[in-house]
C-alpha cells in the first residue's frame, strides 16, 4: 500500500460538514484515497512511504475547472495585442494549423498549468480538433475531464441551437442515468 503524508501544513482547509480550517494539520493518503485528516501532532505516529512537508502551505482540496479550451488556450496566451478586439477569428486559425502531435503537446502544456494551481478536473467544451490526441494527453497526465460536444457552427440558428442543446443533454441523461 502506497501511502503519503502530507505534514504540518500552516493550514489546511477542509470540505467536512463542520468546515475546519485546520492549524498544523496533516493528510493522510493511502493508495490515492485521503484517509485520515488532522491535527498533524494527532497523525505524528503514523508512518507514509513519502512525507511532504507543508509547514509554510496552505493545503486545500483540488479545485475544478468549469470552463477550459485546454488545447489551444495555453498557447494563444499572451500572444495577441489587447486592442484586437476578439481574437477568436485567428485562435480558430491556429487551432485548425495544429497537427494532432501539436495539439497532444499543447494539451499536456495546458494540463500542467492546470495541476500546477491545483485543478484536479475540469470541463472541456469540445473544441479540440484531434479528440484522440487530447484523451492520450488526459490519460498521460491522470487527470479527469468531462468533455462536451461542440453544437455551434456558423449560420447555426437559435432554433436548430435549441434542438442540438436538446439532444444533447437527453443523450447525456441517458447516458449517465440508463433506463433500468
Amino acid at each position: 500500500m502506497a501511502t503519503i503524508k502530507i505534514d504540518n501544513a500552516r493550514y489546511l482547509l477542509t470540505v467536512d460538514d463542520r468546515r475546519r480550517i485546520i492549524q498544523g494539520g496533516s493528510v493522510l493518503i493511502e493508495n490515492s484515497r485521503i484517509t485520515r485528516v488532522g491535527k498533524a501532532a494527532e497523525l505524528a505516529h503514523v508512518g507514509a512511504d513519502r512525507v511532504i512537508d507543508a509547514r509554510q502551505m496552505v493545503v486545500t482540496p483540488g479545485f475544478s475547472n468549469g470552463h477550459m479550451h485546454i488545447s489551444y488556450a495555453h498557447c494563444v496566451r499572451g500572444i495577441f495585442p489587447d486592442d484586437v478586439g476578439s481574437p477568436l477569428k485567428h485562435v480558430f486559425a491556429l487551432q485548425n494549423a495544429m497537427t494532432e502531435e501539436e495539439e497532444h503537446a499543447t494539451t499536456l502544456l495546458g494540463l500542467l498549468e492546470l495541476v500546477r494551481n491545483g485543478s484536479v478536473n475540469f470541463l472541456d467544451p469540445g473544441s479540440t480538433k484531434f479528440p484522440d490526441a487530447c484523451l492520450q494527453a488526459y490519460r498521460d497526465a491522470g487527470i479527469r475531464v468531462v468533455i462536451g460536444e461542440p453544437i455551434a457552427c456558423e449560420g447555426l440558428t437559435p432554433e436548430l441551437l435549441n434542438a442540438k442543446v436538446e439532444a444533447w443533454i437527453e443523450s447525456q441523461a441517458k447516458s449517465l442515468c440508463p433506463a433500468s
